[in-house]
């Protein structure tokens, strides 16, 4: 059985990450991780996993897009819980499928409505609808078929 080196819990800092601001043009990342979509396709390990991910980039695409029109709402309307509440389940679908700086933007408004008093809210909108539009053309671009609508399914012959 292989032994499992020991990490040193003491004295150790996290690693600083570059705001992305910080990050020459050149290098900005991308916006969504190809790496993450490249685990899933291997981790489906089907006929078509290709196939697989566009449909589950077109569920995310949706599904995301639902979230972001619910969280404009709401934050006009000046629902913080509510506001965190999609935010979150935002923050977790964009990171499950590669759009970390979506899930960042998410996480910081989900963090913003948590707040006693919460700032910047309609800025952070703003800016979660800037990412998802490079998102959704990011996707559009490499994955065209995720941005179709899926075939309707047929009815089950009786």
């Amino acid at each position: 059985m292989p032994v499992r080196p020991s990490v040193p819990t003491e004295n150790v800092r996290p690693r600083a990450v570059p705001a992305p601001d910080a990050v020459p043009h050149a290098v900005a990342r991308a916006p969504v991780d190809i790496a993450v979509l490249d685990d899933l396709r291997c981790d489906l390990g089907s006929v078509e996993p290709d196939a697989i991910v566009c449909d589950l980039l077109r569920i995310f695409l949706d599904s995301a897009a639902s979230h972001i029109a619910r969280i404009d709402a709401l934050a006009q309307q000046r629902d913080a819980a509510a506001v965190a509440f999609e935010a979150h389940g935002l923050k977790g679908a964009a990171a499950t499928m590669g759009a970390h700086r979506l899930a960042e933007v998410a996480c910081l408004l989900e963090e913003a409505e948590h707040a006693t008093a919460p700032v910047g809210a309609d800025a952070l909108v703003a800016d979660l609808k800037a990412e998802f539009r490079l998102v959704a053309a990011w996707c559009a671009e490499h994955f065209p078929d995720s941005s179709k609508s899926p075939a309707p399914s047929r009815p089950a012959a009786s």
